[in-house]
């Protein structure tokens, strides 16, 4: 299987997506293999134009509006995510609530 590079998941890093599901709920984890990120880093995460500091513009380009752009999304379909990081890691988490269809 080819592996293509990932913009902020170092080579020979991993990505992982995890999905569960809970009784009114569908929870989605995607975690990647990341360099640390300080805690007053990631509250700013989800911010218009915030960009890590530390990181090179241009080899990672972008102007800093995914993480702002996906965050409204799921605002738009009442759902949250969070995102937290640990030894290596970087996990993003979304919880997407479970439509219940009634019959007509």
């Amino acid at each position: 299987m080819q592996q293509r590079p990932c913009k902020y998941t170092p080579q020979n890093g991993q990505i992982t997506v995890t999905i569960q599901s809970q009784a009114n709920s569908m929870q989605i984890q995607i975690s990647n293999t990341s360099e640390k990120i300080s805690a007053n880093e990631l509250t700013h995460i989800f911010d218009k134009f915030y960009r890590i500091p530390n990181a090179d513009p241009w080899k990672q380009g972008g102007t800093g509006l995914g993480l702002a752009l996906v965050q409204k999304l799921i605002q738009q379909l009442d759902s949250q995510i969070a995102v937290e990081t640990t030894a290596g890691q970087l996990h993003f988490t979304l919880e997407l609530p479970l439509l219940s269809i009634q019959p007509e």
